[in-house]
């Protein structure tokens, strides 16, 4: 989005890709009946290396990492709606039909998380990117999906025939609506999907924010974005609200990086805490065309995560959770010690590293725990 036409207003990237979904599908069943789920139906996709998971022997990320591959492959190999049929309609001697009903429940619940955290962080770069712009003047805005990934939203609802159109285009909707609505402005959009959606697609290659500094300096129409994106401090914006020793916001989310360079240093930020209620309202308060709850239901279910408790032994998820925040926030990867200001958006940040179900910290367990 920019001022002009031609012109970068921002350039940001974070890895959050297809396989969190299946990650996330594993955690809500568990590796030992995802193991029995397969060896009933594809025993060919299970590697012979594989050992037999013990159902109390809790989670590990070289276990999940594993039962990660074989979803991937099975997903490849039978579409959407083997896959499909595979979380729903297991044979009863596999797990009785109410038990596969509660975990295809918890596995929707950690689902429809992820997709609350990639639109917050959306709005966040789309509401930042407005309110550079003047007031009196029209905005319009186009989201361009690119890639064959977006099918996985049919995970949803396998009645879905456009999931783009169904899931996304009703929520970037909304989103935008709220944004004109608190500037009092005209803002317009549209949801651009390149190339037309085929098989689904979980594999994340080389992101844009993995590129190396220089890139595109041969030229070409990606040559703008390129040299935003490798630069030093990343041209984007803080993401979220910082609160300084006192609890009063000092850092707004729309701030960008290169003008933040007073690093909190001390032990607790209520910003953190302020972000995750920010990200449980982005999720429907009911299920689409129902009044039956949602964003209570998967509230209460991921903050009482028992996994989570058990791998971290805390009781207080929700603290840990804030605390394990503020620790990114001073990781190298966010904020190294070498630099005045952070290098990525603090909103990205937390979204990579600890609201999906597995960040690049490697001692990190799903926090879409079951």
């Amino acid at each position: 989005m920019g001022k002009e036409i031609g012109a970068i207003l921002a350039a940001d990237s974070i890895e959050y890709g297809g396989r969190d979904f299946l990650r996330a599908a594993v955690v809500a069943y568990g590796p030992e009946l995802i193991h029995r789920m397969l060896d009933h139906v594809a025993p060919d996709l299970l590697p012979t290396s594989l050992p037999v998971p013990i159902a109390a022997g809790g989670l590990t990320d070289q276990l999940t990492d594993a039962y990660v591959d074989c979803l991937e492959a099975f997903l490849h190999q039978r579409g959407l709606k083997g896959f499909g049929d595979l979380l729903k309609s297991t044979p009863q001697n596999i797990a009785p039909p109410a038990e596969m009903y509660t975990k295809y429940t918890h596995a929707i619940f950690r689902w429809e998380a992820l997709l609350a955290g990639l639109l917050f962080y959306t709005r966040r770069i789309v509401e930042a990117c407005v309110a550079e712009v003047p007031a009196d003047k029209p905005v319009n805005v186009s989201f361009n999906l690119l890639g064959q990934g977006w099918d996985l939203l049919r995970l949803l609802d396998q009645d879905i025939n456009n999931p783009v159109k169904a899931v996304l285009e009703p929520r970037f909707n909304a989103m935008c609506a709220e944004i004109a609505r608190t500037r009092s402005t005209q803002l317009l959009f549209s949801v651009n999907t390149l190339p037309t959606i085929q098989d689904a697609k979980t594999a994340v290659v080389v992101g844009a924010h993995k590129l190396p500094l220089g890139w595109g300096a041969a030229g070409g129409i990606l040559n703008p974005p390129a040299h935003a994106l490798a630069a030093d401090v990343r041209k984007s914006f803080v993401g979220m609200a910082i609160f300084d020793k006192q609890g009063h916001p000092f850092i707004d989310q729309k701030v960008r990086l290169e003008n933040f360079s007073t690093r909190p240093d001390w032990p607790s930020d209520p910003g953190y805490g302020k972000l995750l209620d920010e990200l449980f309202e982005v999720i429907p308060e009911f299920i689409p065309g129902t009044q039956q709850p949602l964003r209570a239901l998967v509230k209460n279910r991921l903050l009482t995560s028992a996994e989570y408790q058990r791998h971290f032994g805390v009781r207080d998820v929700r603290m840990h959770l804030i605390e394990r925040g503020q620790d990114d926030l001073n990781r190298g990867e966010t904020w190294p010690s070498t630099s005045p200001s952070p290098v990525r958006s603090l909103l990205a940040g937390f979204l990579t590293s600890v609201w999906r179900p597995c960040g690049r910290v490697r001692s990190f367990r799903a926090y879409f725990g079951s």
